[in-house]
């Protein structure tokens, strides 16, 4: 309501201008909203390249983080494998006789040695430990101890038990037996059992790398303020740089990263989709690395460009409103001198106004002014010819009122004539005379009282209900009304007499040319959208090209069916589809389909109840 006065307001105000401010206005008006749009076009297809080129880029950084990860991966397992598959290293374990001490020393050393050897060809290698599971082996300085100083001993057992890769523990708190260490950082851990050939399993083997170096690569992009790397592990932990200057940005942490992609399922797969941090977009890509069952995701956002082209399409629309200012001075002054002739018709118009309509406008050349004042003359002696005929007009208009006002007392003194009749046929016990005579009585007060377009529609059934009953009486055969709408729908409002021609038309042209029983079914259902009310007959129905002329009339300026306006109440079907589109508008109207010797269906589509 509120902005429906302000749009009066500044029409208002606008019709009120000169011609000259009118001008300026309007061209202020097409320049301003050419510039606005085009320079919002320009920067929002920067903005669309700009996102496809970052998350082109953050491809590339995932399949380059998704290598160095798979790389270091493969260093743990080449480092397992080079001292499992050592014999001499395992066959001892395995042998070992408490009774014999005397060899213990000699494997340490050179244990140790290979242990540096592959340390030194894998330098990435933080820690390698042997764990055995006989308590009866020595522990053999930072590289041999027993099982039973693993805290998680169960979790290792049952996980090697179900995955053949071993167990992966990620980013956890680096477990050191020696005390004096004070240090502590976090590492990534594989565990995988340690066997000898078909031998019971003798212990496990750990290899451990930093998390910083095992994801190395993505940890080296903590500085970049538009995207940020994290990897999912399979028990949906999250591991990620803490430092990266996206997460201290956009105030991210474990917990506000699972946030960003609650609801999908990133788990096997590569994705791509697009989320929101607050009202910053993202989008969020990722893919499985199946060895460590563990998920690596970046999320990246052009936000910082964004403002930047946002704060360029500021700059330009100042710019251009500035240029735009000055430009319409300059053709304010230009329209002004332009204008002069006009301002001598309009002088003379004025003088039209007080009631002189001998006046002349006398403007000579042949621009557009002065043909302008050549139509001027022209309309104020048609003016004159007009205010005759608008007399005659007006007296025609009077004449015809009185004939309306004898016509409506006809029509009363008729209904009161069949009331007179029908209590006459009840007093000479002929009741159903009298039914058929009050039904009569109804349809002519009902058709004759028409102050109001609207009517409930349990009101137009209930007129249709009157009509098949006199139709029945024309009739040998019966014609069945089958009404099978919803009592909420029957308050519905719709043009009055909307389903009286589509009825008339199914008993003339269906029912009426089979002469035997037949019925008419009506239906009614609404949603949100469209009400749709159907009148089916099982009647003769129409061939393809009898219902194809049928429809086409519907819509051109050929009557539907000239036999119908005879027979009917000269309203027809193409009167109620051209009210339905004037009262409701073009989408809604008349839909009729039909088989031959089987059905017509007219569906009669409405605005839905909520929108009525």
């Amino acid at each position: 309501m509120r902005a429906k006065k302000l749009f009066i307001s500044i029409i208002t105000f606008f019709s009120g201008l000169k011609l000259a401010h009118k001008l300026m206005i309007i061209y202020s008006v097409v320049i301003g909203i050419t510039i606005i749009v085009f320079a919002g076009q320009l920067i929002n297809e920067t903005n669309k390249s700009t996102e496809l080129d970052l998350i082109r880029d953050s491809r590339d950084l995932l399949k380059e983080t998704k290598y160095s990860i798979e790389r270091e991966v493969d260093t743990c397992y080449r480092t397992i494998n080079a001292i499992s598959g050592d014999y001499d290293t395992m066959s001892y374990i395995k042998g070992w006789d408490r009774e014999d001490q005397t060899e213990v020393v000699d494997f340490s050393m050179e244990l140790t040695k290979r242990i540096l050897l592959i340390r030194n060809l894998s330098p990435d290698i933080y820690q390698i430990r042997i764990y055995v599971s006989n308590p009866e082996f020595p522990e053999i300085g930072s590289i041999i101890y027993s099982d039973s100083r693993l805290k998680n001993k169960k979790t290792i057992v049952t996980e090697t038990m179900k995955y053949s890769h071993g167990y992966w523990q990620f980013d956890h708190p680096e477990v050191n037996f020696n005390p004096g260490t004070l240090e502590r950082k976090n590492v990534v851990s594989l565990f995988v059992p340690l066997r000898y050939s078909n031998y019971k399993q003798l212990g496990f083997i750990e290899t451990s790398m930093y998390t910083d170096t095992f994801f190395r690569h993505m940890f080296s992009q903590s500085e970049n303020q538009n995207l940020i790397a994290f990897v999912i592990d399979y028990r949906g932990n999250i591991i990620y740089d803490s430092k990266s200057a996206f997460a201290k940005k956009y105030n991210l942490d474990g917990n506000g990263l699972t946030e960003l992609y609650k609801g999908y399922d990133l788990k096997g797969q590569s994705t791509e989709i697009h989320i929101k941090k607050g009202r910053v977009p993202m989008t969020l890509i990722s893919d499985y690395i199946e060895t460590l069952d563990a998920t690596i995701c970046y999320v990246v956002t052009n936000d910082t460009i964004r403002k930047n082209l946002n704060d360029a399409r500021t700059l330009i629309i100042a710019e251009s409103i500035l240029a735009m200012l000055l430009m319409s001075v300059i053709i304010y002054i230009l329209t002004n001198l332009l204008l002069v002739k006009i301002k001598q018709i309009i002088a003379s118009m004025r003088k039209v106004e007080d009631g002189k309509l001998d006046a002349r406008v006398n403007v000579s050349g042949q621009d557009e002014m002065s043909e302008l004042a050549f139509h001027f003359n022209r309309m104020i002696s048609k003016i004159g010819d007009l205010i005759s005929e608008v007399v005659k007009k007006q007296e025609a208009k009077k004449n015809a009122e009185i004939h309306a006002l004898f016509t409506q007392i006809n029509s009363h003194f008729i209904i009161n004539t069949l009331q007179n009749i029908s209590m006459m046929a009840e007093i000479d016990s002929k009741y159903e005379l009298a039914d058929a005579i009050n039904s009569l009585g109804k349809l002519l007060r009902y058709s004759m009282k028409w102050t109001k377009e609207y009517v409930r529609l349990k009101e137009e059934i209930e007129y249709i209900g009157n009509y098949i009953l006199l139709m029945n009486i024309r009739y040998d055969y019966e014609i069945r009304l089958n009404i099978q709408i919803p009592p909420e729908l029957m308050e519905y409002e719709v043009l009055k007499m909307m389903l009286q021609p589509a009825v008339e038309n199914a008993i003339y042209y269906g029912i009426e040319p089979l002469g035997q029983n037949g019925e008419i079914t009506i239906r009614g259902y609404s949603d949100e959208e469209n009400t749709s009310i159907e009148i089916i007959d099982n009647g003769m129905g129409m061939d393809g090209e009898s219902l194809e002329k049928v429809r086409q009339a519907l819509t051109s300026d050929i009557p539907v069916d000239m036999r119908l306006e005879k027979k009917g109440n000269g309203i027809g079907l193409k009167n109620v589809n051209e009210r339905i589109k004037l009262f409701y508008g073009n989408k809604y109207g008349i839909e009729i389909t039909s088989i031959k010797g089987a059905f017509t269906k007219l569906t009669i589509r409405l605005p839905g109840v909520s929108q009525s």
